[in-house]
């Protein structure tokens, strides 16, 4: 018998979207490890970022997608593992909008990512010059299969 376990890390995409006020380089990515998993996380490398300045952040997302996402039961009866990694944009009030899947798992665990982000509570904004702006951003959805 196996257990479930949905692991979420999320990463900002390297380059703004319309509204942005400020040039990004290109990005860098950092490697962060701890007991259980690893986290890639891919943040903008920026001239002139100042404290007014911030990314899109969700506080919490990976214990969000742990609590709200289901494995589907066809994956888990199939086992199969893998990631979904979706893209959507942040608006200046925090919501997503232009949702989509950019590497599939299979239309279930798809869907699952989907509707979770759809759902969601509003996130912190991007920040530009202390204005809020929209922002493209990756979320990335784990889904594996832990044994007892």
């Amino acid at each position: 018998m196996k257990t479930i376990t949905l692991l979420a890390f999320a990463g900002l995409l390297a380059s703004s979207v319309a509204n942005a006020q400020t040039n990004f380089q290109p990005s860098k990515t950092a490697h962060l490890s701890n007991s259980k998993e690893e986290v890639y996380s891919t943040v903008p490398v920026e001239l002139e970022f100042d404290s007014t300045d911030s990314n899109a952040w969700f506080p919490d997302l990976k214990n969000y997608v742990a609590e709200h996402a289901q494995y589907p039961s066809s994956a888990h009866e199939n086992g199969l593992e893998g990631v979904v990694e979706a893209e959507a944009t942040v608006g200046t009030d925090g919501c997503l909008t232009d949702i989509e899947v950019v590497k599939g798992l299979n239309q279930s665990c798809d869907n699952v990512v989907k509707r979770l982000l759809s759902e969601m509570p509003a996130w912190n904004p991007a920040r530009r010059n202390g204005q809020p702006i929209k922002q493209r951003v990756t979320v990335r959805v784990r889904f594996k299969l832990q044994p007892f």
